[in-house]
């Protein structure tokens, strides 16, 4: 038996619903009209998903990557690219009146915090550098031991 090329999986809309009926529909009176084995029945039924796929050429947006991306890595890079955004914040000089918006922003994370005085700024300041550095840590750690985990988990099946 020859290969199929794997069918993407379409939206459900209002044209996948009317066009699916049209199908069936027709499929049925093929069905009906005289006697089919499986192999036939089965190329009919890849037939008009073909068909149908590249009617709506709308196949869904799930990249094959994005499914071996666990949720919480993606939620601790997240969390680094905001931290390390508020680090960049904080960390610039331009302190002047001139800077408004960056005060601004400033302020905004400072609120966030509950920072009051400049010792207590260089204090969080170490203290985000410190939380990047144990969650981007924690990722490498997870990178590193997934072939080896991967490997165990084949081994005892």
């Amino acid at each position: 038996m020859s290969e199929r090329e794997k069918l993407p999986k379409l939206k459900t809309n209002s044209k996948l619903i009317k066009l699916r009926e049209e199908v069936n529909g027709v499929t049925e009176e093929l069905l009906e009209e005289g006697e089919m084995d499986k192999k036939d029945t089965n190329n009919l039924i890849y037939a008009a998903a073909t068909i149908m796929t590249q009617t709506l050429n709308e196949p869904s947006k799930i990249s094959k990557n994005g499914r071996n991306v666990k949720f919480w890595k993606i939620r601790m890079q997240k969390q680094i690219g905001s931290w390390r955004k508020e680090l960049s914040v904080i960390a610039e000089p331009g302190t002047g009146s001139d800077n408004g918006k960056l005060n601004r922003k400033k302020r905004k994370i400072f609120k966030k915090y509950r920072v009051t005085n400049a010792r207590e700024v260089a204090q969080f300041t170490e203290t985000l550098k410190q939380k990047v550095q144990t969650k981007v840590q924690r990722i490498r750690r997870y990178e590193k031991s997934k072939p080896s985990v991967f490997r165990i988990r084949c081994l005892t099946l």
